[in-house]
């Protein structure tokens, strides 16, 4: 990476890391770093605005009703079986639902948030010499610190254990139905009623439970990263740039649903680059993600990490699959859009963000984005 970028990257997390600090989402520092990244981003020359959203404080709330449902479901069964077995086969469809489609929107009231979109378009001079179809590139990195859950708060977390455990214990509010319809005595279907009922607790103080702060702020590592790529671009013949900062994004898909709904992006001619964080250990880029269904990811997006990884052996990126359902581009991949999600994974004990990582990532995208450019 030339010097520039270096210090491109080293300057964004010497600044989060000590003018800013943490990071919640909807915080003061937040905005702070939103206004540091408008500033970047117009430095290196791309057009920048800033957009108002509202999210909830953190992500999973919507937990805490379901298992509540599933809760009064257990014990309705001790009077009204087939109800409560109608109404525990919708709480499992939502939940399925939340995992494959789209999230469930939670109870907590939302909180005021913004995010950071530019774009650089492409070479004037070379707008007129169509060579085939012109690409639209939109690189992504939250704005807040990534939050992460630990203990019995798992439960309402975005991983794919947490989401079968989650299925398993709503499923489990069916047990007194069953029992019910299988014509046990009433003190079996009362114990399982009562047992039934208990295990939604977990759920429900784990959904209302705030997560933590993650141990290492990868957040910082992916803006970095971002900065440093789009700083190193320029403009491009055939690759229009978009750069995002996403609001609240530790909080919910929030942010980055508001880019799909208010910018005309096709399909045809758009890819997302989304940096999801970036801390210590192993660059990965991912080649299959979500919980309950990990979709592989597109292949264009993948080759052209493979082909940048190999010509340049100092970026030592790997393909890994993802599976969890927080992933930042998801809003956009819904959509039909074709995405590549960019992450690190952790070989040690946390720690300060490496800058080397971050140099490595924004080496990758930059790598990925001139092979489009000049495929184009």
């Amino acid at each position: 990476m030339s010097v520039r970028a270096r210090d491109e990257a080293q300057a964004a997390l010497g600044h989060l890391a000590e003018q800013i600090g943490p990071r919640r989402p909807s915080s003061p520092e937040e905005a702070s770093a939103a206004a540091y990244l408008n500033a970047r981003l117009r430095r290196a020359g791309l057009r920048v605005d800033t957009r108002e959203l509202h999210a909830p404080p953190f992500r999973g709330a919507a937990y805490a009703p379901l298992a509540a449902l599933a809760a009064l479901a257990a014990l309705a069964a001790l009077a009204v079986p087939a109800p409560s077995l109608l109404l525990i086969g919708w709480l499992l469809l939502a939940l399925l639902a939340d995992s494959l489609f789209a999230p469930l929107p939670g109870p907590l009231p939302r909180r005021p948030s913004q995010n950071i979109v530019a774009n650089r378009e492409v070479d004037p001079g070379e707008r007129a010499r169509p060579r085939g179809p012109r690409w639209r590139v939109i690189l992504l990195a939250p704005l807040d610190t990534p939050a992460e859950r630990r203990g019995l708060a798992v439960l309402a977390g975005p991983t794919r254990r947490a989401a079968f455990a989650r299925l398993g214990l709503i499923a489990l509010a069916a047990l007194p139905a069953g029992l019910a319809f299988a014509g046990l005595p009433a003190w079996a279907r009362w114990a399982a009623a009562v047992v039934a009922a208990l295990a939604q607790l977990p759920v429900i103080w784990a959904a209302l439970t705030p997560p933590a702060q993650a141990a290492a702020d990868g957040g910082s590592g992916a803006l970095a990263a971002l900065l440093a790529a789009a700083s190193r671009l320029g403009e491009l013949a055939r690759v229009e740039v978009w750069a995002v900062g996403v609001g609240a994004a530790s909080a919910g898909p929030e942010g980055v649903g508001q880019i799909a709904r208010r910018f005309p992006f096709t399909p045809a001619d758009t890819l997302v680059i989304a940096v999801q964080r970036l801390d210590r250990g192993q660059l990965v880029y991912v080649t299959r993600e979500g919980a309950l269904w990990a979709r592989p990811g597109d292949p264009r997006l993948l080759r052209l990490a493979a082909a940048a990884d190999a010509a340049d052996t100092t970026i030592d990126a790997e393909p890994r699959p993802f599976l969890a359902d927080d992933g930042l581009a998801a809003p956009l991949r819904r959509a039909g859009i074709a995405s590549l999600t960019l992450l690190s994974e952790p070989n040690g004990l946390p720690g300060p963000v490496d800058p080397a990582l971050v140099e490595r990532a924004a080496r990758l995208i930059v790598g990925i984005v001139r092979r489009l450019d000049g495929e184009a």
